[in-house]
């Protein structure tokens, strides 16, 4: 992987994200958290993708942005407007979701993220989504059914969990639609 990400490129046009398909026998041989850190480290962004299991007819035309982090989270409503440019997801919504703890910080998660999406100047939809279960599992739940969802990747999950990918399997396993699961190399850290 190193040397793919070394080698590849034209020129001036270098790429800036590697992209692997969750299925592929390369993620389950190798170890998902290294590849993580080694992408990050050389300044490239992950996204890992799983293929929708159902019908485009069984899923709600819906792209869900799950926001954490600003600069993964301004990656990933970047792609989710790319994705909604296409003509063939012109009739999808862009949902944008969060995840918090207390209901007292409602609104002030609202207000922040008003803020962020009149900076990005993207029609979308803000959801806050109160909750005490463990993040991936009420992304599961709420995003289940819809056609793409956007996730990002904790380093400290990855590097926590025992296995290469045990961590985000169940999510995968539980969301109907295309997956996209994000890292940006700003985010190296987090």
């Amino acid at each position: 992987m190193t040397t793919l990400l070394q080698g590849s490129g034209w020129g001036n046009l270098q790429p800036n994200s590697l992209l692997i398909e969750w299925e592929s026998d390369w993620l389950r041989d190798h170890d998902f958290a290294k590849t993580v850190r080694q992408t990050l480290e050389m300044e490239k962004n992950l996204l890992v993708y799983s293929k929708a299991e159902v019908a485009e007819s069984e899923v709600y035309m819906v792209i869900d942005v799950w926001w954490s982090a600003r600069a993964n989270g301004s990656m990933m409503l970047t792609l989710a407007y790319l994705m909604q440019s296409n003509r063939c997801w012109w009739e999808a919504k862009i949902r944008i979701l969060r995840i918090i703890k207390n209901g007292d910080g409602r609104d002030a998660a609202l207000e922040s993220m008003k803020e962020l999406l009149e900076e990005a100047r993207i029609d979308a939809y803000l959801e806050v989504v109160v909750s005490t279960e463990p993040p991936l599992e009420v992304i599961g739940t709420e995003s289940e059914r819809s056609a793409v969802t956007f996730v990002g990747v904790s380093i400290r999950t990855l590097e926590e969990e025992a296995g290469p990918v045990s961590s985000y399997a169940p999510l995968v396993n539980q969301v109907k639609g295309n997956l996209f699961l994000t890292k940006n190399w700003h985010d190296l850290e987090l």
